[in-house]
C-alpha cells in the first residue's frame, strides 16, 4: 500500500508538472497570437478610419485579420476564418495569414498577378498541396484604391460583407469556394466606387451566428440594423456596438465560434 501511495503521488507530481508547463505555453501562443493581429492602420494613411474585434471561442482561435498597406495611395483589408477551433486552427491561421501578406507585398514586383482574385487563386493552390483536407480557410480580401476612389473585393466563403453607402445597407454578396479545397479553383471580383461616409463591415461566421441559449443565431440582418443605428459614429463604436448587441443577444451563452469583426469607414 505505502509503495501504490508513493507511485500515486509521483504521478500525480508528474500530471501537475506537465499541466503546469501547457498552461504556460498555451499562455505564450495566445502572446504571439494577438501580437501577429494589426495594433492599427499604418499611420501615413489618409481617408479612412478602421477598427477590429477579436474573440477566440477558445484559448486560441482560427480568425484572423489584417491591414496592408502595399503603395501609398492602397490599402488592404483581409479577415479569414479557419474551418476549427483551438491549437491546430489557430497554427493553420497563422500560416494563411502569412501567405496573404506575402503575396500582397509583391503587388509591386508582380502587378498582373496581385489582384484579389489572382492572390486568393495563389493562396489556395498552396493550401491544397499542403493536403491537409480537414481544415479550409474562408478569406474577403479588400482592395481600397484611395487615389481612384474604388473597392475590389474578392471572397473565398467568408460572409458577404456589409455596405453602408448614401444611406443604403446592404450585404456584397460575392460568393466563393473556401481556400484550399479544390485545386485550381479560380475567384471572382466585384468594384465599387468609394464616397465620404462609407463603412464596410467585415465579419466571421461566429457574429453572424453567434447563438443564444435558445439556439437561435445572431443573423446578417442583425449586423445590418447595428450599421444603420451607428453608422455615423467613428469605426471603433460601431464595432463596440456590435460587439456589445452579440452579447446582449448571447445573453451569457457560452461562444459557439470565433468572432471577428472590422469596419472601415472612408472620412474623407
Amino acid at each position: 500500500q505505502a509503495a501504490v501511495a508513493i507511485e500515486n503521488a509521483n504521478l500525480y507530481e508528474e500530471l501537475r508538472k506537465n499541466q503546469e508547463r501547457l498552461e504556460k505555453e498555451v499562455r505564450f501562443a495566445q502572446r504571439v497570437q494577438m501580437a501577429l493581429l494589426p495594433a492599427g492602420p499604418p499611420k501615413r494613411l489618409k481617408g479612412v478610419d478602421v477598427a477590429a474585434a477579436f474573440s477566440p471561442a477558445r484559448e486560441l482561435g482560427g480568425d484572423f485579420h489584417d491591414y496592408l498597406s502595399p503603395d501609398a495611395n492602397t490599402f488592404v483589408v483581409t479577415l479569414g476564418d479557419v474551418s476549427g477551433k483551438g491549437v491546430p486552427a489557430a497554427l493553420y491561421s497563422a500560416f494563411a495569414a502569412e501567405l496573404v501578406r506575402g503575396r500582397t507585398f509583391r503587388r509591386r514586383y508582380l502587378p498582373d498577378r496581385s489582384s484579389p482574385a489572382g492572390i486568393l487563386s495563389s493562396v489556395n493552390t498552396i493550401l491544397h498541396q499542403r493536403q491537409l483536407e480537414e481544415y479550409y480557410c474562408t478569406l474577403a480580401y479588400a482592395v481600397f484604391d484611395l487615389k481612384r476612389r474604388v473597392l475590389t473585393m474578392a471572397n473565398s466563403g467568408l460572409p458577404y460583407p456589409v455596405r453602408w453607402s448614401e444611406g443604403v445597407c446592404a450585404p456584397i454578396e460575392l460568393p466563393g469556394v473556401p481556400l484550399g479545397s479544390f485545386q485550381g479553383t479560380t475567384y471572382d471580383e466585384v468594384t465599387l466606387a468609394l464616397h465620404p461616409g462609407d463603412v464596410f463591415v467585415f465579419y466571421s461566421d461566429g457574429v453572424s451566428e453567434a447563438m443564444n441559449d435558445a439556439g437561435g443565431e445572431f443573423t446578417s440582418e442583425r449586423i445590418i440594423d447595428v450599421v444603420n443605428r451607428s453608422v455615423q459614429l467613428p469605426a471603433a463604436k460601431i464595432v463596440e456596438a456590435l460587439v456589445e448587441a452579440v452579447d446582449e443577444w448571447r445573453a451569457g451563452a457560452a461562444p459557439n465560434d470565433d468572432m471577428t469583426a472590422v469596419v472601415l469607414k472612408i472620412t474623407a
